[in-house]
């Protein structure tokens, strides 16, 4: 009798302790909530992001659908829309002329979401291989990247005015060639860049400050190689991310995102 009773008073103060313990973990949580919503002003905010395939990933690299939008959606509880497509261009223009090219989406998309936060654009990686024409800095036509680029701003900035804040990203550094009509990748970077200066859009040059490449393996040099999807399984180079070029990334958008809605 006496064993029991000293085994239920220790089994009643294992009890407490793990009860103790419990809380003070709801509470650490319940903290680091309160810090994010007090501190950021992404915290629980409505994101739209309009790309291509580095937006959305791949299922055959394991990271569709878990790039760095959704690791930042995940950090601070924001709804989250992923409207990357691969393959689709900014522009209407070039080779192969789409109907999910991202200009032709930017309509149906924006019926569809009555308010938005946050909406970024990104693209030109596939405007550079299709070979799209740049156009002018004054250029309305969607059949050029930049003319395509103050279209989309021009729509989602009338949709949702003061209550959204507009951003855009460029293409990153993939490549060293020019394409079929003598276009360098940079120049797909600086055009957008221009576009969007000219509509006091803020525009993250990923080609410069991402701090990646997914040129340089093709240059022979592999310092680069776990951020490249193919190389880091082996395979040849896929001149797309792996998840850990994602979580990378992440911290990197965290930053310019929060900057630009302070």
């Amino acid at each position: 009798m006496k064993f029991e009773r000293i085994l239920c008073v220790l089994l009643t103060i294992c009890m407490i302790i793990a009860g103790y313990v419990f809380h003070r973990e709801d509470q650490k949580m319940a903290e680091k909530i309160r810090m994010l919503e007090g501190e950021s002003d992404l915290y629980g905010k409505k994101m739209i992001v309009l790309g291509d395939s580095l937006t959305i990933g791949a299922e055959s690299q394991g990271t569709l659908g878990r790039t760095w939008i959704e690791l930042l959606g995940e950090k601070y509880h924001m709804t989250v829309y992923n409207y990357g497509i691969s393959g689709t261009k900014v522009s209407s223009g070039g080779d192969a002329e789409r109907t999910d090219d991202m200009c032709r989406r930017i309509d149906d998309i924006l019926a569809e979401h009555e308010t938005c936060d946050i909406f970024i654009l990104m693209g030109g990686a596939n405007d550079k291989n299709q070979n799209v024409p740049l156009g002018s800095i004054s250029d309305t036509s969607d059949q050029t990247f930049r003319g395509a680029v103050r279209e989309i701003l021009h729509k989602v900035s009338e949709k949702y005015q003061k209550n959204c804040r507009v951003l855009a990203m460029t293409t990153y550094h993939r490549y060293d060639t020019p394409n079929s009509i003598g276009i360098y990748e940079i120049e797909y970077v600086n055009a957008m860049l221009d576009a969007c200066a000219s509509l006091g859009v803020p525009c993250f040059n990923n080609y410069t400050f991402s701090g990646l490449t997914l040129a340089e393996y093709d240059n022979g040099i592999p310092a680069y190689a776990w951020a490249d999807s193919g190389l880091a399984e082996g395979k040849d180079a896929s001149h797309h991310f792996s998840a850990e070029a994602y979580e990378y990334l992440m911290p990197v958008y965290e930053h310019f995102i929060g900057d630009a809605v302070n």
